[in-house]
């Protein structure tokens, strides 16, 4: 599993992800999932498909996301992953084309 911009120093201001996000271990970009176990680049939707993307192991890996306090989860229109009161699509120009976005609430509270 590929999991990048946890936590930025001074956060993340990107097309993307509105406001100032990425700083507190809160928000976390993910690679979609593979059908194979080879270590290499991920799925990406912008360009010719990597053929080994699995929708299923995907949309498990985001099912555990929301079963343990996902609030929102951001991925590309064309991944076949169906949109939620929690999972929303990100339509053209979509910057979620080789990962998906995760959110989580603060658990105290202390966050903006």
């Amino acid at each position: 599993m590929g999991v990048g911009d946890i936590s930025t120093n001074g956060g993340g201001y990107w097309a993307d992800h509105p406001g100032r996000t990425h700083q507190q271990g809160l928000n976390a970009d993910v690679r979609y999932m593979r059908a194979n176990i080879i270590e290499e680049q991920g799925y990406d939707f912008s360009g010719e498909p990597y053929s080994n993307f699995s929708l299923e192991r995907t949309r498990s890996l985001i099912d555990f996301f929301i079963q343990n306090g996902a609030t929102r989860i951001i991925v590309d229109y064309r991944s076949g992953i169906q949109e939620t009161a929690i999972i929303v699509h990100d339509y053209p120009p979509t910057d979620h084309h080789d990962h998906f976005h995760v959110e989580f609430a603060d658990p105290d509270g202390t966050s903006n």
